[in-house]
């Protein structure tokens, strides 16, 4: 187990390991779940977290909060994310596509 890797995967991309996070639209059915899928996921100290917010959530896509280093690349697959579309409010919605869209050192995956 790579220190810093929970509840991820390791993949391998030619000579290139990058991390790979699951978050699961399954559990994310509000504002508030999907902060926490986010939480679950992303964060190793989750009382470090006191006040969500887009600016906050900005912080912990560019990395340095344990689980992967500031800007190193990573994988995140958005599983069952058409339900999560339908659940969450589309301007959130929308506001967090556009924070994962400006990180160039996130890829994301929808399935």
């Amino acid at each position: 187990m790579v220190a810093g890797v929970r509840r991820n995967q390791i993949i391998r991309q030619g000579l290139f390991m990058m991390k790979e996070f699951i978050i699961d639209g399954i559990r994310i059915t509000t504002v508030k779940s999907f902060f926490k899928e986010i939480e679950r996921e992303l964060i190793v100290d989750r009382s470090s977290v006191k006040n969500w917010s887009l600016d906050v959530l900005d912080d912990i896509f560019e990395g340095g909060y344990g689980v992967y280093e500031l800007n190193e690349e990573i994988r995140l697959i958005w599983r069952n994310f058409r339900r999560s579309e339908k659940m969450l409010d589309q301007k959130f919605l929308q506001e967090v596509l556009e924070l994962f869209n400006e990180r160039e050192n996130i890829t994301i995956e929808f399935n």
